[in-house]
């Protein structure tokens, strides 16, 4: 829906729900949210680090690889690597992200402290925000917690929570968006702290 209205209205942040332009800058943290819901980590400890690598590898960066071939075909030109990642970059942020968290798991057994670990590493490591994984890890992992806490959510959390939303939507402005003010803690300001914190709610309310 967002991508649709970008290409028809010719603006990269279009007027979506209410003329706010919030969706596109949050529908791959949904996307995230989604991943986390069904992420399997009992599962993910009893594979072998080399069988799990590969299979993510031929789930995420073979079809990102696959449609950069079918661009050179359509566009008879190879376009810059850069940009074909910049395109499918939410695929190459899952597989660090999902990479990250097995190897973490293959030495720590409690699930908080590999949230944590997980979480704190992609932050701190230079160049790893390339990939807006430090951004997308968070999302994650909400998911996850979600998922196992589900059923602890009733209709009247789920009414308060819609009525959080409505708040912060209210507030929302183009400029948190991760397109906007990207976070890595190696160039960090109040201003990109602040986004990253609110974006983040909303995306988890």
């Amino acid at each position: 829906m967002a991508h649709c209205a970008q290409q028809l209205s010719g603006s990269k942040f279009p007027d979506l729900m209410l003329t706010k332009d919030s969706f596109i800058s949050v529908n791959m943290a949904v996307f995230m949210l989604a991943s986390g819901f069904v992420m399997n980590i009992d599962k993910m400890r009893k594979t072998s680090t080399k069988d799990f690598l590969i299979s993510k590898a031929l789930r995420l960066l073979l079809p990102m690889s696959s449609w950069y071939l079918v661009m050179c075909i359509v566009s008879s030109h190879l376009p810059h690597f850069a940009i074909y990642w910049s395109i499918y970059w939410y695929l190459g942020a899952m597989f660090v992200c999902l990479s990250t968290i097995k190897i973490i798991t293959n030495n720590i057994s409690k699930n908080i402290i590999v949230c944590l670990i997980s979480i704190l590493l992609l932050s701190c490591i230079p160049m790893i925000s390339f990939e807006r994984s430090c951004y997308m890890i968070p999302f994650l992992w909400t998911g996850y917690l979600l998922c196992s806490n589900i059923r602890r959510i009733g209709r009247g959390s789920a009414i308060v929570l819609l009525l959080g939303y409505v708040v912060l939507y209210y507030f929302w402005d183009i400029c948190y968006s991760v397109y906007m003010s990207p976070f890595h803690i190696w160039n960090a300001d109040w201003h990109s702290v602040f986004a990253l914190v609110f974006r983040f709610l909303v995306g988890v309310v």
